[in-house]
């Protein structure tokens, strides 16, 4: 249970690297815009994040993410976390918050302090 400062996150080979360590595996589901990550060299799934366009490509207002924490069943929607079609600033952000510790384990009380901040009502 450890959390670093300074990281370099990298997507490579279906893996998450962390500072040139592998921490997590993930799936991509291109056209639909979905990652799902686990637990490293397993199946057991533990975040999914979906990327909501709700249909208006050409607007970005309405835009938010789903971030799913699937051990405990927590969901967060956020608009503020937001980046496009690109997952990767989440997953630094769940790392610099503490949520993904340094070895891909998942600390669920870094998770309740993460939606108290990032948590919002989404309009659907």
């Amino acid at each position: 249970m450890s959390i670093c400062s300074a990281q370099k996150v990298k997507f490579k080979k279906k893996k998450v690297i962390l500072d040139d360590k592998e921490i997590l595996s993930y799936k991509q589901i291109p056209f639909y815009s979905q990652r799902y990550f686990y637990k490293l060299d397993t199946s057991e799934e533990l975040i999914y994040i979906s990327l909501e366009r709700n249909g208006t490509n050409n607007y970005d207002g309405d835009d938010y993410i789903k971030i799913y924490f699937s051990e405990k069943d927590i969901l967060i929607e956020t608009k503020s976390l937001f980046y496009g079609t690109n997952t990767k600033p989440v997953i630094k952000k769940l790392v610099l918050e503490g949520v993904i510790e340094t070895d891909g384990n998942i600390n669920y009380e870094k998770v309740a302090k993460f939606k108290k901040r990032y948590n919002d009502i989404i309009n659907k």
